[in-house]
């Protein structure tokens, strides 16, 4: 099983996730995270979601 950290703005994130559709089945998907308790990003525009997924046989 594989488990992949995206980051990056929403569009990239759903391109990723179905470019990893083709190749992987995707079992969990986490809840998008906007916010950050770092104040060295706080005003970051970028959005986190956490996958785990196995290959297709």
């Amino acid at each position: 099983m594989l488990q992949v950290r995206l980051m990056g703005t929403q569009e990239e994130i759903n391109k990723a996730i179905k470019q990893f559709e083709q190749n992987y089945h995707i079992e969990h998907q986490s809840k998008e995270y906007t916010r950050s308790a770092n104040p060295k990003y706080e005003r970051k525009k970028d959005t986190r979601v956490y996958l785990s997924m196995h290959p297709k046989k």
